[in-house]
């Protein structure tokens, strides 16, 4: 109960927080960071190795969101543009 109150629910709260009040194409590219950080913490912890498979998921992982922000890293000031800007 407490785990779906508590971290799950407010990474719930924030990501729709995000996608009614910020900009998607960052929030879909930083999303690419979520597992990233967590096998990387999950590493450093000592829960696992850091292996050449892992190391070639987080180049990937990486990849796809250089991908994903393409646009954003393509022109100066893309990030503002692109944001939504709600009336409500």
């Amino acid at each position: 109960m407490l785990l779906g109150i508590f971290p799950v629910g407010l990474a719930f709260f924030a990501w729709d927080l995000g996608l009614k009040h910020g900009n998607h194409q960052i929030l879909g590219a930083g999303a690419y960071a979520a597992p990233l950080l967590s096998t990387l913490t999950l590493v450093a912890a000592g829960y696992g190795a850091m292996t050449v498979t892992i190391a070639a998921a987080c180049v990937a992982i990486t990849a796809g969101a250089l991908i994903a922000a393409r646009d954003l890293l393509r022109r100066p000031g893309a990030a503002a543009a692109a944001t939504p800007h709600l009336t409500e």
